[in-house]
């Protein structure tokens, strides 16, 4: 079991971490392999995901609102700011808010949104693998069974992903100039074209992109480069 952060006997936010072994009962401070950690914060929201934790928003010490999101990976104890990866993850300032994980990645309910009380609910994918088809559309789930429509939608779906491509030839908008925000791998069941048709690349990666991996795809008709390189 993980702890992190809290407030302090004096009120003060905090961003100690520890983690409490059942078997021998006992407590011990998280060694963090990774030199980027969450800010000390209070009130905010967690929860458990495959192999670590989430943690939303809260307040700092001086009771100001965070709307950050982080990922803590036990196989390789390090923090990832999810935000650096995706920034549109965080759309307000989370207080006390409910959040599970569940098939949908990650949910969260209520809680405070800017200071406004909230009913709202919202998913984060994180570690998911979402599918696309010709036959699909853009309003689907991106399930296996009731896939997305276009590569753009599905790669913005999702953290830290996976995208399957089923066979066929994808082109247009939705599938040229894709720049992903989030860190995802991208393969193929079946034969796979992305046709630029005369567009300069298919994919574009610099600025606030994230790593972008591909299997079995193959990219034509790019007037440039199948993927283009920027700000590097």
């Amino acid at each position: 079991m993980y702890v992190f952060g809290g407030s302090t006997p004096t009120s003060e936010a905090s961003n100690t971490f520890y983690v409490y072994s059942v078997s021998a009962n006992t407590w011990s401070k998280v060694s963090v392999a990774s030199s980027s950690v969450p800010s000390m914060r209070s009130r905010h929201a967690i929860t458990s995901i495959s192999n670590g934790f989430v943690i939303l928003g809260g307040v700092d010490s001086n009771d100001s609102p965070l709307n950050d999101v982080w990922r803590f990976e036990t196989t390789s104890n390090a923090w990832a700011n999810l935000d650096e990866v995706a920034p549109q993850t965080a759309p307000g300032a989370y207080l006390t808010a409910s959040m599970a994980s569940s098939s949908l990645g990650v949910v969260v309910v209520g809680g405070e949104i800017s200071g406004t009380p909230s009913q709202s609910a919202s998913a984060l994918s994180i570690g998911t693998t979402v599918y696309v088809s010709t036959s699909g559309s853009d309003k689907n789930a991106g399930t296996q069974s009731s896939p997305f429509l276009t590569i753009r939608q599905a790669v913005s779906s999702v953290l830290f992903g996976n995208v399957v491509i089923s066979a066929g030839t994808y082109s247009g908008y939705g599938n040229l100039l894709v720049d992903p925000q989030t860190a995802v791998s991208i393969s193929s069941s079946g034969a796979v074209t992305i046709d630029c048709a005369g567009t300069s690349s298919a994919f574009t990666v610099g600025g606030n992109s994230a790593p972008l991996s591909f299997n079995s795809i193959t990219i034509q008709g790019c007037t440039k480069n199948a993927v283009t390189i920027q700000n590097s």
